[in-house]
C-alpha cells in the first residue's frame, strides 16, 4: 500500500477539490490506486469517514479490487480503437445479428415513453426528443441474453449497471450535445450516484441502417459515427484516475430520412 503522494497525486488532488469534486468519489479512486485509507483522508483534509467510506475500506480486499473504469485494452480486443488520447472509445462491428436486432426493435415498439433527460432545469424543452423503452425492467429471456452479452463482453457482472434501453428516433428527433456521466458535486449526483457511484462504460448498440442522418457525433474525438446494424459504440466517461472526463461529450444527431433504433446499457461503479 502507498503511504505518500508524489507531485503529481497532489496536483490531482488540489484541482480536482478546487473544481468541486465529491470527495467520497476522489476517496474511492485513491483507494483503487492502493493509497492507505489514512493517507487519503489526510490528503482530502476529511475530519471524520462517513459511514460509506467506512464499509467501503472494510468489506474490500484492496490488493485485488478490480477498476471497473480501468479496464484492460485485451477487453477490446476485437473492436476498432478510436485514435484518440483524450478519451478510450471503441467501435465493434457485428456485435449483434440482423435477426437479434430485429427481435429487440419489436420489443421496442411496444412500450415506448418520451425520453427523459437528469436536469430538471435545462431550458432547451427539445434537447432530446427521442423515445424510449425499459427493456430491462420486462422479464423476457431474450433481453436477458443481450444483456449478460453485453456485460460478458466487457468482462463486468451485470450487478454493477443500469437495466438496458432502447431508444427510437423518428426524423427530427435528437440528443443534442451531452455526457453520460452524473455531473459530481451536484443534486443530479446526489440523486442517480449515491448507491451506485458514477456511470464509467456506455455500451450503446445501432438495431439498423439509418437512411440519412442520425450520426453519432464526439466533437472532442473528432469522431462521427454512422449508425450500422448491429455495430456497437463503446466508451468510457472517465479518464485513467476515475474522474469524469468532458471529452466523451457527445451528440445523436437529428435523423433526416428514416427512423433510428438503439439499444444502451451503462455501467456503475459499484453493484446494487
Amino acid at each position: 500500500m502507498i503511504t505518500e503522494l508524489d507531485a503529481s497525486w497532489q496536483a490531482w488532488v488540489k484541482e480536482n477539490i478546487e473544481r468541486g469534486c465529491n470527495k467520497e468519489e476522489l476517496f474511492k479512486i485513491m483507494l483503487d490506486h492502493q493509497f492507505t485509507p489514512s493517507t487519503i483522508q489526510a490528503a482530502l483534509g476529511l475530519k471524520e469517514l462517513s459511514q460509506y467510506l467506512k464499509s467501503l475500506i472494510n468489506n474490500e480486499d484492496l490488493d485485488h479490487k478490480p477498476q471497473l473504469y480501468n479496464l484492460p485494452e485485451e477487453t477490446f480486443k476485437t473492436a476498432q480503437k478510436v485514435p484518440s488520447n483524450k478519451a478510450r472509445a471503441y467501435i465493434q462491428p457485428d456485435f449483434l445479428s440482423k435477426e437479434e436486432c430485429e427481435q429487440v426493435i419489436a420489443r421496442i415498439k411496444k412500450n415506448l415513453r418520451p425520453s427523459l433527460i437528469t436536469n430538471p432545469n435545462e431550458p432547451d424543452k427539445y434537447f432530446r426528443t427521442s423515445k424510449t423503452c425499459d427493456l430491462g425492467i420486462h422479464t423476457d429471456d431474450f433481453i436477458k441474453y443481450i444483456d449478460h452479452k453485453i456485460a460478458g463482453y466487457l468482462g463486468i457482472d451485470p450487478s454493477c449497471s443500469e437495466v438496458i434501453q432502447g431508444q427510437y428516433y423518428q426524423v427530427g428527433n435528437e440528443f443534442k450535445l451531452h455526457t453520460d456521466y452524473f455531473q459530481p458535486n451536484t443534486s443530479e449526483y446526489k440523486q442517480f450516484a449515491a448507491r451506485q457511484g458514477q456511470r464509467t462504460w456506455t455500451f450503446m448498440i445501432y438495431l439498423n441502417n439509418v437512411e440519412e442522418g442520425g450520426h453519432t457525433d464526439f466533437p472532442n474525438l473528432d469522431l462521427s459515427v454512422k449508425p450500422k446494424l448491429g455495430t456497437a459504440v463503446i466508451w468510457n466517461s472517465l479518464d485513467e484516475k476515475g474522474v469524469v472526463n468532458r471529452n466523451t461529450l457527445h451528440w445523436a444527431k437529428p435523423i433526416i430520412k428514416g427512423e433510428k433504433y438503439v439499444i444502451t446499457k451503462w455501467f456503475r461503479e459499484r453493484a446494487i
